[in-house]
């Protein structure tokens, strides 16, 4: 997983210990979005979510599992690295193309309009990422 100042997203290098969230012990912490817990569902075969402890702790779908996640990862940033680059257009063009990347690599990922990349992919269409 990446580990980078410029991201909202950070990561552990440790591994060897993934906390478990307090209250909800189904879950345990692979890294945080900015201060939102993103976590191991155990009990739904490791797929990935946010844990949102505030308002009752809800959970937003990242992905299915961790390889899922990771390889969107890698899509997010090659799209944050050509953005800085490129072009209104050019970005409106990396955008679609990085969203078709990652429904190919997990459908999933999209099934709810609530979902943490569909979120994500709509802010970059905004310009906020």
């Amino acid at each position: 997983m990446p580990i980078r100042a410029d991201w909202t997203l950070r990561f552990d290098a440790e591994t060897n210990h993934l906390p478990k969230i307090s209250n909800r012990s189904q879950y345990r912490r692979i890294g945080l979005d900015d201060a939102v817990p993103i976590c191991l569902d155990e009990q739904h075969c490791g797929r990935v979510v946010a844990v949102e402890q505030e308002g009752g702790g809800s959970e937003r779908h990242i992905d299915s599992n961790v390889e899922c996640f990771g390889e969107c990862l890698v899509y997010y940033q090659q799209y944050r690295a050509l953005a800085r680059v490129s072009s209104e257009d050019e970005v409106q063009e990396v955008i679609v193309t990085t969203e078709g990347r990652m429904r190919m690599a997990d459908p999933s990922a999209f099934d709810d309009p609530n979902n943490w990349w569909t979120v994500i992919i709509e802010q970059m269409r905004q310009g906020l990422l």
